[in-house]
């Protein structure tokens, strides 16, 4: 499948770990089941329509999936999707913030498996790397998406807060931190730049002050010459020789 170039570089451990979660969540099959002449569900709407780079196609038809308890497998499925979806680069609606909370309610459901449970954290650290805020948690009363996919119409068991996995040394931190310093150092600079500005400035109404001293001088002393008769020697000559 062809997708469009990216618009701006990700960092490699970050774009590494897209490609094989892309891999793992889509597969052969999934791209064969939907291949043929049946309506695909949602879900498999989904994933043709990823395939196409229609982002927002496939971020339509992926919640419509999510949004169903009744959709099974699929529908835990699609709630890794929205969160790859709002992660990609290339998506012009990619949130790293929406791409943690759709990673953190998969983890939340009260049953998952363990393989997707690891795509799940994965999708989650790629979203802290990405700048996302680590305290966000989805709204566990909130409208829209299921709350779970199997056990349908029973009362959700009770279950305590999940820990979330946790990013020492994110990309995005890093990223801050040089930004930081890059503003720290054209700040300075423009204070350097306006530091010469008024030294120029004053140089220069030094030297016009000197000028105007200058005239002043030379014309008082045309006016004592006058007064006194003198001859102007500023600029008699001596013989030479003598």
């Amino acid at each position: 499948m062809v997708y469009p170039t990216p618009h701006q570089p990700w960092p490699r451990r970050t774009r590494v770990l897209l490609v094989v979660l892309v891999l793992s969540m889509m597969g052969c099959s999934v791209m064969e089941r939907w291949s043929g002449s049946s309506a695909p569900t949602p879900y498999g709407t989904g994933v043709l329509r990823l395939a196409e780079g229609d982002f927002t196609g496939a971020e339509r038809a992926f919640r419509e999936s999510a949004s169903r308890c009744e959709s099974g497998q699929e529908g835990r499925r699609a709630l890794l999707f929205l969160s790859l979806l709002t992660l990609d680069p290339r998506n012009p609606e990619a949130q790293p913030d929406s791409a943690a909370l759709m990673a953190a309610r998969f983890l939340f459901l009260p049953s998952t498996t363990p393989d997707e449970d690891l795509e799940a954290e994965a999708l989650y650290v790629a979203a802290l790397d990405r700048g996302a805020d680590p305290g966000l948690r989805p709204d566990p009363e909130g409208q829209g998406l299921a709350h779970r996919f199997d056990r349908c119409g029973e009362p959700l068991p009770p279950r305590g807060e999940r820990p979330l996995p946790s990013l020492d040394n994110p990309t995005s931190l890093l990223l801050q931190n040089l930004d930081l310093q890059r503003r720290a150092l054209a700040d300075q600079n423009e204070v350097m730049r306006q530091s010469r500005a008024a030294d120029r400035r004053t140089l220069a109404d030094q030297n016009e002050a000197l000028r105007l001293t200058i005239e002043e001088l030379q014309a008082e002393l045309q006016r004592l010459r006058r007064l006194l008769r003198l001859p102007d020697t500023s600029t008699t000559r001596l013989p030479s020789g003598r």
